[in-house]
């Protein structure tokens, strides 16, 4: 099998941004049929922190270079992005960034171009988008279960207290031009897209600690909502951040709920339907959690890289989630609806 350098049957992947996490997603890769990940590029000081297995550099280039690497993982910086993505398509190298995919829609049509001339496989990598009951609810819905769709609400409420690790800072979080929780919320925009469709307008509003980003899809009749808020005062438990992500489908012949996907704001069903008079809950068949959904993440990746799938969220998709969340802020600056087409054009 001769997989990007061609040394080994094992995929070599690097990572480009990370530090205090390569630790954490060394064992993924571990724990997958031939690959690994054996190099890291960082200026981070918790970079010393890493396995002896996972050589670190500091310059992007040499790491490429000198790493004999069959992919890359891009955790930097969203300004750095371009740089890294340009350096592995020139490469050849299939790539993983995680959202959002660049810091500007002109960034980000910059990244695409250089993915589109070396034809090189890019995959959006965020736990959201590969949640196993995100993947469930959309075959659910492809399958009818709720009729006709009509309305999707997604909300992200963060709280001050609870999660693992750095607190968010109120200050930040508080600040809407710095905030990063509402503004760009890249993941809910592709979330949105992948089980409702292309969105065709938006009419946008910010506070300082809340966001709200109604959505008129490009299918007649259905339209849908984004809202995300930060409570200080509130708790809510989780692995990560205090942020939690819960959504709501209505159609014409049930509701679909989905609960608790990043954290725990109350313990409820975290995948119901009703439909009719029927409701189904489907938390036992389902496996879940951090673990299970970044090895769903990485296992695709490398399914990716071997030639064996396509990225399910590729470039295009960061582009499309670019220009709406674009034309979000045009609406919020200028109080009107804006049309998704006039952003891209």
């Amino acid at each position: 099998m001769m997989i990007g350098n061609g040394s080994s049957a094992t995929i070599r992947v690097g990572i480009v941004g990370s530090g205090v996490r390569a630790d954490r997603i060394a064992p993924l890769y571990r724990n997958l049929p031939g690959a690994q990940l054996v190099a890291l590029c960082t200026e981070d000081a918790a970079a010393d922190g890493v396995s002896s297995e996972i050589k670190v550099f500091s310059d992007l280039a040499e790491m490429l270079e000198k790493a004999g690497l069959d992919a890359l993982e891009i955790h930097s910086g969203s300004k750095r992005r371009r740089e890294a993505v340009e350096h592995a398509a020139a490469r050849g190298m299939p790539v993983g960034i995680h959202t959002p995919l660049a810091a500007s829609l002109e960034e980000t049509d910059a990244v695409v171009s250089a993915v589109r001339k070396a034809g090189v496989k890019v995959l959006l990598m965020d736990p959201l988008l590969f949640h196993p009951f995100i993947s469930k609810a959309k075959k659910l819905l492809e399958d009818g279960q709720v009729g006709e769709i009509q309305m999707v609400r997604i909300k992200s409420q963060a709280g001050g207290a609870g999660g693992s690790g750095s607190l968010l800072d109120p200050k930040q979080m508080l600040d809407p031009d710095f905030n990063l929780l509402l503004t760009p919320p890249f993941d809910k925009i592709m979330l949105a897209e992948r089980l409702v469709g292309p969105i065709a307008q938006v009419y946008a509003y910010k506070g300082s600690a809340a966001r709200m980003v109604s959505y008129k899809f490009e299918a007649p009749g259905r339209y849908g909502v984004h809202e995300a808020v930060y409570s200080p005062d509130l708790y809510v438990h989780g692995d990560g951040p205090p942020v939690d992500d819960s959504i709501e489908i209505t159609g014409t012949d049930g509701i679909l709920w989905l609960r608790n996907l990043s954290a725990v704001m109350v313990e409820a069903p975290k995948l119901m339907l009703k439909r009719k008079n029927t409701v189904t809950v489907w938390d036992d068949r389902v496996e879940c959690g951090y673990d299970r959904v970044w090895a769903a993440v990485r296992g695709h990746f490398l399914d990716c890289v071997r030639g064996k799938a396509t990225p399910c969220v590729d470039v295009e998709a960061g582009r499309r989630a670019a220009a709406v969340n674009l034309a979000a802020q045009i609406s919020i600056d200028e109080s009107r609806p804006v049309r998704v087409a006039d952003v891209l054009s």
